[in-house]
């Protein structure tokens, strides 16, 4: 927990609200030292994004107050949430590049694809998740899939797990539902912050003549941790 910079409130009376004057049982005068507890300033718990503030609770009846001590005298906590719906976003901006590799073709098939996507995270939805299927990112034979699941950490603080899958299929099928490739990574990013990443990977296929053919991707990404508009 991080405390606050408010000073200590460390001798109060307890007032009139607590101990009317009317009461006959219950000394309220004013012109007596009067201790009333050293619990009076605000804290922050960032995991929990709420503020905390725990004072002298004397809801039972300020009875008695000696120099350094009174009765009846507790601790008790005021819990203030951040506001649940402040939200950051996550923008996802990427260019993609497929190479669809044709046996006994001499120049292989290749199409490039930019997308731009987000996720929103916040108190009250604290995950969320994008995808970009691969009969969006297809060449032919072959379609690519991205995933990023993102969770929101303390201190505006979000973790996304990307997920790249490459498919492979007969033709026109965007890859159809023959996985070949699956990369994972996991990415923190601060508030406020943006990195970027390439990544690539591919598979070979075996030509009837004992030759090979390899199906690829690369995908250049910037993710940035922003507030949302």
């Amino acid at each position: 927990m991080t405390f606050g910079t408010l000073p200590w409130a460390q001798r109060k009376r307890c007032a009139s609200t607590i101990a009317p004057r009317s009461s006959p049982n219950r000394v309220t005068s004013e012109d007596f030292a009067d201790y009333w507890g050293d619990y009076d300033r605000m804290g922050f718990n960032a995991n929990r994004c709420t503020f905390l503030r725990p004072y002298t609770d004397s809801r039972q009846g300020c009875v008695s107050r000696r120099a350094f001590s009174a009765s009846h005298q507790h601790v008790s906590v005021v819990e203030i949430p951040c506001d649940p719906n402040a939200v950051r976003e996550v923008v996802f901006d990427a260019s993609v590049h497929l190479i669809n590799c044709v046996c006994f073709e001499t120049v292989p098939r290749v199409e490039d694809y930019d997308f731009t996507r987000s996720c929103q995270v916040s108190l009250s939805q604290p995950e969320d998740e994008v995808i970009v299927t691969r009969d969006e990112l297809c060449d032919n034979q072959i379609g690519l899939e991205y995933k990023a699941h993102c969770k929101l950490l303390p201190n505006d603080t979000v973790q996304v797990v990307e997920t790249y899958q490459l498919y492979e299929d007969g033709g026109g099928s965007c890859g159809g539902n023959s996985r070949e490739t699956n990369d994972d990574f996991t990415v923190v990013l601060a508030p406020d912050t943006t990195q970027c990443f390439n990544t690539s990977n591919g598979f070979d296929t075996f030509c009837g003549t004992g030759q090979t053919c390899r199906d690829s991707f690369r995908v250049d990404l910037c993710m940035t941790n922003q507030v949302a508009p």
